[in-house]
C-alpha cells in the first residue's frame, strides 16, 4: 500500500530553509520515496537531509525545472536525487524543461 505525507513547503513559492526539516521529517516517519516539484537555492542544510534520506534507504525524485535551460535546478541536481523533467505530446523533452548531463 501507499501513503502519501504531503508537507507545506511555501505559500507563493517554496522555503528553502524548510526544505530539509521537511526531508528529515518524512524519513523519520517512514518515507521511502520523497518527490520534490520544486527547486531552491542550495543550502549546506539541504544537502545533509538529502544524504540523510540517501542512508536512510530513501530516493529522492525532484522536477529539473522549468527555465528553458540546460541546467539542471538544485535539488535536482543533487548527485543523489533522481531528476525528471517534462516531454511534449511526442514524448520529446518539452522546450521550456531543464535538462543537462
Amino acid at each position: 500500500s501507499i501513503t502519501m505525507i504531503p508537507f507545506c513547503v511555501g505559500i507563493d513559492s517554496p522555503d528553502g530553509s524548510v526544505i530539509d526539516d521537511a526531508i528529515i521529517d518524512a524519513i523519520d516517519i517512514g518515507a521511502r520515496v520523497i518527490q520534490l516539484s520544486l527547486n531552491v537555492g542550495e543550502t549546506n542544510a539541504i544537502n545533509a537531509a538529502i544524504e540523510y534520506a540517501i542512508q536512510n534507504n530513501a530516493v529522492i525524485i525532484c522536477a529539473s525545472g522549468n527555465d528553458y535551460s540546460s541546467t539542471v535546478s538544485y535539488p535536482a541536481s543533487h548527485q543523489n536525487v533522481i531528476a525528471v523533467g517534462a516531454t511534449n505530446k511526442s514524448n520529446v523533452r518539452a522546450d521550456f524543461s531543464n535538462y543537462g548531463t
